[in-house]
């Protein structure tokens, strides 16, 4: 179980709503391990189902070490050039459902845009976005961007912006991070234990305290230093290896207990 966000957002998820609330009551009878991504999630699964906490494992998922690192500066002017991208600019990589809270990101930015020379640079289809503002030349939408690209547009990033409402997980900030992006995420969920105090966290509802992030990541670079550092080191603590043992555990244990 990655994320139970059906149940939570059923608006935004239609029929997976309801297919979600009844693969928990099968699950709640046929059981033997649960495998979740991260302890937030194990804590929602309990309160939702009569599954004991002594059954469900938690296995971290990962990032694509190979791909997500950091990029080469002199790479920077040319890559930004095939996508139009001049100058400084503030990241946000992720779906666009409405959980995602692009609005306060977008809002925040707008605050503070007449004190910064920065770009917001949103990469995410819009065609699950729900009443965005249009692009102006400040806001950049880029829709789809193949996975060969985002390690470049995380690592020229000055600033990864991550404002989710909820995440079971939160891959995203990860690979921002293992590209050497410093990194503002809400504390959303399970973002707190995913990033550990690699990055800096805001209450989602908080539009005023992002803005006062953003703009002082942007101007300390004593900060921005400390951030990046700081992320490059946390993310060894993850690999797809390490959830795949942690997948293969959880499955010997469910064999173990049939007998």
């Amino acid at each position: 179980v990655q994320d139970l966000h059906p149940v939570h957002f059923p608006s935004q998820f239609g029929l997976a709503a309801s297919r979600l609330r009844l693969s928990l009551k099968i699950m709640d009878k046929v059981a033997k391990r649960v495998i979740v991504s991260s302890e937030f999630v194990k804590r929602e699964l309990t309160g939702l189902t009569n599954i004991s906490d002594a059954l469900i494992d938690v296995v971290p998922l990962a990032y694509s070490g190979d791909v997500f690192k950091p990029m080469p500066v002199e790479m920077k002017k040319d890559f930004l050039d095939r996508y139009s991208v001049t100058g400084g600019y503030i990241l946000f990589v992720g779906t666009l459902f409405p959980y995602k809270n692009l609005k306060t990101l977008i809002n925040a930015f707008l605050s503070i845009k007449s004190r910064i020379p920065h770009s917001l640079i949103v990469v995410g289809r819009r065609e699950f976005s729900a009443g965005l503002p249009a692009g102006e030349g400040r806001i950049v939408y880029l829709d789809y961007v193949q996975t060969e690209d985002l390690p470049f547009f995380y690592s020229y990033a000055d600033v990864f912006v991550y404002p989710s409402l909820r995440e079971g997980f939160g891959i995203s900030p990860l690979e921002a991070m293992a590209c050497g992006a410093p990194v503002i995420s809400s504390n959303g969920g399970s973002l707190p234990e995913v990033l550990g105090n690699a990055g800096v966290l805001f209450d989602p509802e908080d539009g005023g305290m992002l803005a006062t992030l953003i703009l002082s990541v942007l101007q300390d670079e004593k900060l921005r230093r400390e951030l990046i550092d700081k992320g490059l080191t946390h993310v060894k603590k993850f690999s797809w290896r390490r959830t795949a043992e942690g997948i293969i555990s959880s499955c010997e244990k469910a064999v173990k207990g049939r007998g």
